[in-house]
């Protein structure tokens, strides 16, 4: 109860001082498809001084980008081994889990890899040589690695609605998180089944340790709203 008040009080605080400024977030997630621009729309309108922007880029360029100060915080979709790793050399860098994910195949509901309950890349390489199969140039890096991190490639593309058609027509499957066939794929009627031996997904903010940054305190307070606007919806 004392947390909460003390809560309370610092967020009547944050609107009493009307808190304003710009906060650049970078990402290469689902999660900027998936609820962001409602997220900023409706921190915005508590702080109608704030400006959230977003920039859309790939995981492998991200780090450099928090730890430069081009941007307060940044979203990231990697494996857990990966970011794990990254925790262990990077002491400068604040970490938090959001969401775990998992890895699914998506397809048309009649092609003929639905029909199982779980795949993996074994049974997916024989079922290659055996027909016209194709993955789609959108996909996960390979697994053979689980350090390396995962790019979401697939809704922020230029060319997701060719790859959709590509799918319906049965000349490729694609693999991706389930948040993302859950948002992006499957109102359009495609099915998905889970990929074994796979690492575990983590949808992640991360963001440079600095106080003295004078975005600090409105990075604080935004960090908190989102944080309990995605544990409200999942």
């Amino acid at each position: 109860q004392y947390k909460e008040a003390v809560g309370e009080l610092e967020r009547f605080q944050a609107q009493k001082i009307a808190l304003s400024g710009t906060i650049s977030v970078f990402s290469a997630s689902v999660l900027v498809d998936v609820f962001m621009v409602n997220i900023i729309r409706d921190f915005t309108a508590i702080y109608p001084s704030t400006m959230i922007k977003i920039i859309e880029t790939n995981n492998d360029e991200l780090l450099s980008y928090v730890v430069n100060g081009y941007c307060e915080v940044a979203l990231l979709s990697a494996s857990k081994n990966y970011v794990e790793k990254m925790q262990q050399t990077r002491k400068d860098i604040e970490y938090l889990l959001l969401l775990e994910d998992q890895v699914v195949v998506c397809a048309r509901k009649d092609h003929p890899l639905m029909k199982y309950k779980t795949l993996d890349f074994d049974s997916l390489t024989e079922y290659a040589k055996k027909s016209h199969f194709q993955f789609s140039l959108y996909q996960i890096l390979p697994f053979a690695h689980p350090e390396v991190s995962y790019t979401y490639s697939i809704s922020n593309s230029p060319n997701a609605d060719i790859h959709k058609k590509f799918m319906m027509e049965n000349v490729a499957v694609t693999h991706m998180p389930y948040l993302a066939y859950q948002n992006k794929f499957q109102q359009d009627g495609f099915a998905m089944v889970p990929l074994k031996g796979t690492p575990i997904l983590g949808h992640y903010l991360i963001w440079r340790k600095d106080e003295e940054n004078s975005n600090y305190y409105l990075l604080r307070y935004f960090l908190e709203f989102l944080q309990k606007k995605i544990k409200k919806q999942f």
